[in-house]
């Protein structure tokens, strides 16, 4: 019986000099990223939990910061994100993506005109699993008394299509 060190397999790194070879390979490298990672590469199952400053950042620049996105929304528009907590993860199973998330989010959301009202939505539990939040509140926090609750009428009548650009937002990441 041959012991281990009797075997002849030169095991010490190599430098790789070919600049064509290291391009294929990194090349290569960043299309394995963006679906599976390198040791998965048959796709059959991974679970990448994704950090809430990049949900946060999802929302802002899908969203907030994106007027064509906001053009839908009547008499008001959402200006940024007071709180976002829960979780994200990017699943992939057999090469497809799926996000999974649960997330908590108070938005700031301000009138489009000269009232000059500012609001608060609050919408606990939006699950990538259900059509509608647990809750979905709005609170008018700066405006004169009188055109407040036609202010947060207004924005819970629309309450499907602020939940639709939301998820939109979120799943932009697939």
């Amino acid at each position: 019986m041959r012991e281990k060190a009797d075997v002849p397999i030169d095991c010490q790194p190599k430098k790789l000099e070919d600049p064509t070879l290291i391009k294929k390979m990194r090349n290569s490298s960043e299309i394995t990223r963006s679906k599976t990672s390198a040791w998965n590469a048959g796709g059959t199952w991974e679970d990448k939990s994704l950090k809430k400053d990049f949900l946060k950042k999802l929302v802002d620049e899908e969203l907030i910061k994106n007027k064509e996105a906001q053009r839908d929304f009547n008499g008001f528009r959402i200006t940024g994100i007071r709180s976002l907590s829960g979780e994200g993860s990017l699943i992939m199973v057999r090469g497809k993506s799926k996000l999974g998330y649960e997330l908590k989010m108070e938005l700031n959301i301000a009138s489009n005109d000269e009232r000059n009202l500012e609001g608060l939505l609050r919408i606990w539990e939006l699950c990538d699993d259900s059509d509608e939040p647990e809750s979905f509140d709005v609170y008018c926090t700066k405006g004169d008394n009188s055109e407040r609750e036609a202010f947060m009428k207004n924005v819970m009548k629309q309450q499907k299509q602020i939940i639709s650009k939301l998820v939109e937002a979120i799943e932009s990441v697939k």
